[in-house]
């Protein structure tokens, strides 16, 4: 490097040399990717992913649940599909015995009062509860209440639930969402990274980060396609391609994959200087990371 280089390069060496200490830091201490809780077939239903049955339908566990309860009472199993019929509408209490050991999964089976070839669900999403935000909280109760009011069978919450995953925004979000009256399902977004990379917080209050579920003859997939402190792309990693081939591979009429970063056709604007993000005609906000063949 020549003497005038070094000279003009000089008075910006302190900060070059922040940046590349925190950059290692975050190296050295985050992970390259989110923690991921993939959701076990036998470990389903549960109080995190209930199942949930249209008014007088049924619903699929695994082959290796040998046997199930609904409200004390023991279930029928045949083949895997358990019958609701004669059940209330409403929330009901699951035991099931699986290798032998009995469990007691709460309140895991929820009966929508609908019939399974003709219903609603709702998709909200980047609730963003922040940490002081009286508005803000008062707009997302109103939203809930909406949800109820729609009084659809299902509803799903698909990421950015708390604003930078602080434990203050997490407890208010936890009450606010007690609001709720049907199933909720919920999945992580960019933002439930910001001080929490691997996650961890979302998995002690909410469970599996990546979990399916039939409703019906219809198949829902969620996974979580975010990278740490990213803002604008996430990724799938080769467990989660070979995750996702699996629980999208069942015969099923309908087939829904629900996550927080879609993928979407033409160039991006935002971020439109990232090399990353755009490439050919594509804006690749959920970019893959390790494909297969």
């Amino acid at each position: 490097m020549k003497p005038e280089t070094r000279s003009r390069l000089r008075p910006y060496l302190p900060l070059l040399c922040l940046l590349i200490g925190i950059g290692t830091l975050m190296a050295v201490y985050y992970p390259p990717t989110v923690g991921h809780w993939y959701l076990d077939e036998e470990s389903f239903p549960n109080q995190y992913v209930p199942a949930v049955a249209g008014y007088g339908g049924s619903f699929s566990v695994s082959p290796k649940i040998e046997a199930l309860w609904i409200d004390g009472n023991e279930a029928k199993i045949e083949k895997g599909v358990i019958s609701v019929q004669g059940l209330s509408v409403g929330w009901h209490e699951v035991k099931v015995r699986i290798n032998g050991r009995e469990e007691n999964r709460g309140k895991a089976l929820y009966v929508a009062p609908f019939n399974q070839e003709n219903f609603i669900f709702a998709v909200t999403s980047d609730i963003h509860v922040p940490r002081f935000g009286k508005v803000m909280r008062e707009i997302v109760e109103n939203g809930f209440k909406l949800v109820n009011e729609i009084g659809p069978a299902f509803a799903f919450a698909a990421g950015d639930l708390v604003d930078y995953s602080l434990d203050i925004e997490w407890k208010y979000y936890l009450d606010l969402k007690k609001r709720v009256e049907m199933p909720f399902y919920q999945l992580p977004g960019n933002h439930d990274t910001y001080s929490d990379p691997k996650l961890k917080k979302f998995i002690k209050h909410l469970g599996p980060t990546d979990y399916s579920f039939k409703f019906g003859d219809v198949l829902f997939v969620c996974t979580t396609l975010v990278q740490p402190y990213g803002r604008a792309w996430g990724g799938l990693t080769g467990n989660q391609l070979e995750w996702l081939d699996n629980r999208l591979s069942p015969p099923a009429s309908l087939k829904f994959l629900i996550n927080h970063l879609p993928v979407a056709y033409g160039k991006t604007t935002i971020y439109q200087n990232f090399p990353i993000i755009n490439r050919g005609r594509y804006n690749i906000r959920v970019f893959t990371m390790g494909t297969k063949n």
